[in-house]
């Protein structure tokens, strides 16, 4: 799962690169966001998510990019939640590198002078497990 989501938030700044180098200035982190090109990438991703029990939102508001897990097959309790909590941080710290550095990538591509992204994870009844951001001003 840990590889799944590095890579799409790779293929989502791998868009930024490529859509952009045609480009003559760079439009906010929420225009691009909303252009069909992305629109139609995350589209494909979040459906590929879906087909596997997993829900995903990925959008941007103001200077984040926001990523948002469900794990639609897990309902939590009070009493396990921060045992799933643990987990997820663990894998969040072994990828926090790679989450600055897509942070960094788009602040390369979009008007925007920093960009946070957010990564959140919640259970199949909405309860949030975790969420941790990562700024391109932390390089």
């Amino acid at each position: 799962m840990k590889k799944r989501i590095v890579s799409l938030m790779a293929v989502v700044c791998l868009l930024f690169t490529v859509v952009l180098s045609g480009c003559g200035g760079k439009p906010s982190l929420e225009d691009y966001f909303n252009s069909e090109t992305m629109q139609s990438a995350i589209s494909t991703m979040t459906q590929q998510y879906e087909e596997q029990g997993m829900g995903v939102e990925v959008y941007a508001e103001g200077d984040e990019m926001h990523y948002k897990f469900t794990l639609k097959d897990l309902e939590t309790t009070d009493e396990d939640r921060a045992t799933y909590t643990d987990q997820l941080q663990a894998g969040l710290d072994a990828n926090a590198a790679t989450f600055e550095s897509i942070a960094n990538e788009a602040k390369g591509a979009v008007s925007n002078s920093n960009v946070v992204v957010v990564v959140t994870y919640v259970d199949g009844a909405g309860n949030e497990l975790l969420s941790q951001s990562y700024s391109s001003t932390a390089e």
